[in-house]
């Protein structure tokens, strides 16, 4: 904007002067290369100098450092992350009647319902950051995501045992209070 509000001021006189110091001269002039060399370091200089004229605001904080990439991040992933949660939050009867691998929250394999929720939650948990240096695996809500995400493994390994029911209604019971407080952290 500065850049822009100088050009605006300078009037077309103003910047020939700036440019050419002298009057233009015959080609077969022995000063004339001399006098284009000195115009267009004139005018190098001139540009160069419009284009310092940057303020801090205009400048770029990069694709992770906090700006409208990780505001767009955080709106695409809520909703697949809250539908997600909804559905795994209601396999507490699946889990007590031994059916948890059964249900179609699972069905699809990569392309389930439950590959989805866990990859949009770990891409939200992701967004959660101020600065573009910070590793994700430091980042509070990444270390809750894996916290569930431990626990959400043991409940399915659990559930997949003959007989271990009990124990994998246990761990569905600590994987949800892990998914709640990973839910409170990205604000949902």
């Amino acid at each position: 904007m500065r850049v822009l509000a100088l050009l605006l001021t300078l009037n077309a006189a103003s910047v020939q002067s700036l440019v050419f110091s002298r009057p233009a001269m015959s080609l077969k002039s022995p000063q004339s290369d001399s006098s284009r060399r000195s115009a267009i370091q004139k005018g190098t200089a001139a540009v160069a100098l419009l284009l310092s004229f940057q303020s801090p605001v205009e400048a770029s904080g990069g694709a992770t450092a906090g700006g409208a990439y990780l505001i767009r991040a955080k709106q695409r992933y809520s909703d697949r992350v809250k539908k997600g949660a909804d559905s795994y939050l209601a396999l507490e009867g699946a889990v007590s009647g031994g059916k948890l691998v059964k249900d179609s929250f699972f069905d699809g394999g990569k392309e389930s319902a439950a590959e989805d929720f866990l990859a949009a939650a770990y891409l939200l948990a992701n967004a959660f950051r101020s600065n573009s240096t910070t590793a994700p695996d430091s980042l509070p809500t990444v270390k809750k995501f894996k916290a569930f995400m431990k626990e959400y493994e043991a409940t399915l390994k659990l559930a997949k045992k003959k007989g271990g029911e009990d124990a994998a209604l246990e761990s569905y019971k600590k994987s949800v209070d892990l998914l709640k407080v990973f839910l409170a952290s990205v604000d949902l």
